[in-house]
């Protein structure tokens, strides 16, 4: 049986992001602020989060875009 996209849902923390993605933690910032990477979600007044699809998304791009 196939996943829907919705039950792919979640939110991952910075580490989790990191080990996605191996880019640094001022790589991450740097990108977000550039406007070439997902933006996080604030999930209390001292927690951010990322939307997992998101990320994966961002990384298929980049997948394709080196395809051409």
């Amino acid at each position: 049986m196939k996943k829907s996209k919705e039950s792919k849902m979640g939110l991952i923390k910075i580490n989790e992001l990191i080990a996605m993605t191996k880019l640094s933690r001022p790589t991450i910032y740097r990108l977000i602020k550039a406007g070439k990477f997902p933006s996080q979600l604030k999930t209390s007044p001292k927690t951010v989060a990322w939307e997992k699809s998101e990320i994966e998304d961002w990384i298929r791009k980049l997948i394709m875009e080196r395809e051409g």
